[in-house]
């Protein structure tokens, strides 16, 4: 890593210090309900990385998806805003946690051998700030390592919210995102969860 002092680099946007308070505030409700491990996306995704590799998760939350890809034999990373959600992971499973944000990437060049994002870098960054994150995911994947997204359709009649950012895309809105980013997609798929249809793309770096 390029620097231990990650929360000197937070950048404080209005909109981001709304996202870390609802997850702060929330942590027990988001517990009961939203922490629901997508395994079979999960292992479609580990299929695709090196055996042992360098994982790192992207807006890791309570450490869920992380303590299974240590369970798979992978080394596991999380990233995440919420100091609560940093504090419950680090308390609760195994893995390297930081307190970061998804712009400011604080890890060497081709260092992780894949990157997962589940409805958190598309989901919870304002539209200017996705681009600038996904050059850093490039930045930091080895060559041809391999990053997975998880984001919600956009559906007809959707509204965007004015202050709390969770982000809504068609597909081709994410393509056209991760292509210009230097990724080229080779899976993806639409599936419902929590009454809402979501899609699952995983790329690599190219």
């Amino acid at each position: 890593m390029r620097s231990s002092k990650v929360t000197s680099r937070f950048f404080m946007k209005q909109v981001y210090k709304e996202v870390k308070s609802w997850y702060n505030n929330n942590l027990d409700s988001y517990l009961k309900s939203g922490d629901v491990l997508m395994q079979d996306k999960l292992d479609k995704f580990l299929e695709c990385v090196s055996k042992k590799g360098k994982i790192l998760d992207m807006g890791s939350g309570t450490g869920r998806d992380v303590k299974y890809f240590i369970e798979k034999g992978y080394d596991g990373f999380g990233i995440d805003i919420s100091e609560k959600m940093i504090a419950y992971a680090n308390k609760n499973n195994k893995g390297k946690f930081y307190l970061m944000n998804m712009v400011q990437l604080i890890f060497e060049g081709n260092y992780f051998d894949g990157i997962w994002a589940s409805s958190s870098l598309f989901t919870h960054l304002t539209f200017n700030d996705i681009e600038s994150s996904l050059k850093e995911v490039r930045r930091t994947l080895k060559k041809n390592g391999v990053f997975g997204v998880i984001a919600m359709k956009k559906e007809k009649g959707d509204i965007e919210p004015d202050d709390f950012v969770f982000n809504k895309f068609t597909k081709k809105e994410i393509l056209v995102y991760l292509t210009k980013c230097g990724f080229k997609s080779f899976y993806i798929k639409k599936f419902s969860a929590h009454k809402r249809d979501w899609f699952y793309i995983i790329s690599k770096k190219i």
